[in-house]
Order: structure tokens, then C-alpha cells, then sequence
């Protein structure tokens, strides 16, 4: 009779061989998610597969005007100046980040709005720029953009949990 313990079973088998190619896959996409510089020398070169340098230079543009655009739209709510001020700080940082340059002045929006209907415009205002940050996520090419507009993208989604809700506002 033999030892069902020490028994190595096809099941067994099939299984270790399996998670062994998952976690070399996986190690291998791991690796292709990291930012990474893509002048390095490792994947510098005349490889026909690698983008240009400046691929993303049109994706950068884009999401540096939606930028302005999103931050120049925020209104002013009575009792919001704190949230409003932040998120302003946020989207100033997120354009110095992709453009390098500080330099960012911006026009406050006429009267400040009721706070309810402030909250109800900034939060339409912001999600919909969380759409366009993740949207841009996807079609970047380099690794590093990728990643620093995913975490873009999560800091307007954390932003919007803290704002209150249009009804709490009216309170």
C-alpha cells in the first residue's frame, strides 16, 4: 500500500506547475508597471518597439489645458474657501508635476455660489476630471507617466470623499 501522503498526485503536480508560471508572469508584469525611465540604457537604443521620446507630449499638453481648465472652472462657495483653496493647491501641484513650472496663477470665478450648489458644481467638475485623468492613465506609454496620473487621478477621488455632499452642505 503506498503512503497517500508522500503520494505526488497529477492535481498536485499540475497545481505547483501552475503557481510557478503565475508568479513568473507575474514578476514579469510587475515589472512592466514600474516606472522606469525610458532613456535608460537598458532600453535605450534602436529598438523599433520602444516609443518615442515624446510620445506622450500630446497626452501631457492635453491633460495640462484640462488642468487649467478644471481649476480655473472651480467655483467659490460661501463656507468652502478652505476645500476650494485645497483643491486648487492640488491641481496646481498635479501641473507643476507634469510641466515642471510653477509659475501658475489663476482668476478666482465671480460671486461666491450658495454652498450647496458650489459642492453639487465642484463635484461634478471633479469627477469628471478623475474620468479624464484615468482615461489619460490608460493611454499613456511610459511606465513613470502611467503611474504619476493614476496617483493624480487617485488624489482628485480622495479629495472628493472629504468634500460634504451637496445636502450636508445646505445644512
Amino acid at each position: 500500500m503506498t503512503d497517500r501522503a508522500a503520494a505526488t498526485t497529477r492535481r498536485t503536480t499540475l497545481g505547483v506547475a501552475l503557481g510557478g508560471l503565475v508568479t513568473v508572469a507575474g514578476c514579469d508584469a510587475v515589472s512592466d508597471l514600474s516606472p522606469r525611465d525610458d532613456t535608460s540604457p537598458s532600453t535605450a537604443g534602436a529598438s523599433p518597439t520602444l516609443p518615442p521620446a515624446d510620445a506622450d507630449a500630446e497626452l501631457v499638453d492635453r491633460v495640462v489645458r484640462d488642468l487649467e481648465t478644471t481649476l480655473e472652472a472651480v467655483p467659490q462657495g460661501r463656507g468652502l474657501q478652505d476645500r476650494v483653496a485645497d483643491l486648487r493647491d492640488m491641481h496646481a501641484a498635479h501641473r507643476a508635476a507634469l510641466t515642471g513650472r510653477q509659475d501658475f496663477s489663476f482668476a478666482t470665478s465671480g460671486t461666491p455660489l450658495p454652498r450647496a450648489e458650489a459642492l453639487r458644481r465642484i463635484t461634478r467638475l471633479e469627477r469628471a476630471h478623475q474620468r479624464r485623468l484615468e482615461v489619460a492613465t490608460l493611454e499613456a506609454r511610459s511606465g513613470s507617466l502611467a503611474l504619476l496620473l493614476a496617483q493624480m487621478s487617485a488624489a482628485v477621488a480622495q479629495r472628493l470623499a472629504l468634500l460634504p455632499t451637496a445636502r450636508e452642505g445646505a445644512a
